[in-house]
């Protein structure tokens, strides 16, 4: 297409074109009227041209005009649609990467079912046909290590078992492989099975760490399950908690149960369905309870305090004391064995450890004393 500039030169030219030939043509024939007749037409045939000239070089303006509007219009439109389709894109792939959870890995240790959280990465390293253990970092020194491990062919009793706590303390050091310390110890239950919770403080490769540590006895099946978390530093995720979610979570394998209890995997999916609603808050009568045992529990230390310092006359007079407290004490087991973890909602079970824990470690300091 030609612009207006180039077309009003075009038709400059045709109209010189057709003087030249007007003048030519008047020279050639001479002068007179029959001169005059031909100007006339060269004049009326020129203003003519020059009439279609400058209607097509109008004409020509326009279309190149709209076709320019159409092609600036055009382009803006592309921008726009390659600016927002670029926006559009990189919020959804920024909004997939932020907010999706990854999905929990389905993990069966002998006859129990485990969702760990999906944030583990699988450590075939140091996992075995009887071990499973993930671990996840959140930093240089910050995560956590979480283990599955089943010992099988263990043939002891309930009593036999209940009577190896020191040396299951130990061998569990001595099974995190690391500079850990013992801090806090109970006996526990768990799906029917009777079992010990243990607390470790020490490092880990130098790093400051603790550990809890569960064992369970299935003398059914004459095993006893391991579960440990190690948690190093200050993880960005809150392990702890995912780790008590995962144990409440866990159910036995299609046609296993515990034979201690005879606990069905119909029974404890039906008592699991029990828990009340998680709101984050402790339930009213659980923290009357734990609270009512941890006073307890602080009064008897410090009477135990005071007793193995007292000389004999002291302590004959604080007999009176002391079944005053042990009277006290079997009234406040009772209402503390009659809570059921498993029906807890996670803030109740987190009080929970936190109480029993910190009774542990008091005793512990007060019988190394």
């Amino acid at each position: 297409m030609k612009t207006n500039r180039e077309a009003k030169k075009q038709a400059r030219s045709g109209m010189a074109l057709l003087i030249a030939t007007a003048m030519a043509a008047g020279a050639l024939t001479g002068c007179g009227n029959s001169t005059s007749t031909k100007a006339d037409t060269a004049e009326s045939a020129a203003t003519e041209e020059t009439a279609k000239a400058e209607t097509t070089s109008e004409t020509t303006t326009e279309e190149t005009t709209a076709e320019s509007m159409e092609t600036t219009v055009k382009e803006e439109d592309t921008a726009a649609a390659t600016t927002e389709d670029d926006s559009d894109f990189a919020t959804v792939v920024s909004d997939d990467e932020t907010d999706k959870e990854p999905d929990p890995i389905e993990v069966t240790v002998k006859d129990l079912t485990f969702e760990v959280p999906g944030y583990y990465t699988y450590d075939t390293k140091n996992s075995s046909d009887t071990q499973w253990q993930y671990s996840y970092e959140s930093g240089d020194t910050d995560g956590a290590i979480l283990i599955l491990s089943v010992q099988e062919d263990m043939t002891a009793s309930v009593d036999e078992f209940r009577s190896m706590k020191e040396s299951l303390a130990d061998s569990m050091k001595d099974f995190l492989g690391t500079d850990m310390t013992v801090t806090s110890f109970k006996e526990t239950e768990y799906l029917g099975m009777p079992g010990y919770a243990f607390d470790y403080e020490g490092s880990v490769e130098g790093y400051s760490a603790t550990a809890d540590v569960d064992l369970y006895l299935d003398d059914s099946s004459d095993v006893i399950y391991v579960f440990g978390l190690v948690i190093a530093g200050e993880p960005t995720r809150d392990v702890k908690s995912d780790y008590i979610q995962m144990m409440k979570n866990a159910s036995w394998t299609d046609g296993a149960a515990s034979g201690t209890e005879s606990t069905t995997k119909e029974e404890t999916t039906k008592e699991s369905t029990k828990k009340t609603a998680d709101d984050g808050k402790v339930s009213a009568d659980v923290k009357k309870v734990l609270d009512s045992y941890e006073s307890l529990m602080n009064d008897y230390c410090d009477f135990m305090v005071k007793y193995q310092s007292a000389d004999s006359s002291d302590a004959l007079a604080m007999l009176d004391d002391y079944y005053s407290i042990l009277d006290e004490y079997t009234k406040a087991m009772d209402e503390l064995n009659s809570l059921d973890t498993s029906t807890m909602s996670t803030a109740d079970y987190e009080y929970y450890l936190d109480v029993t824990n910190r009774v542990s470690k008091r005793l512990l300091e007060v019988s190394g004393s």
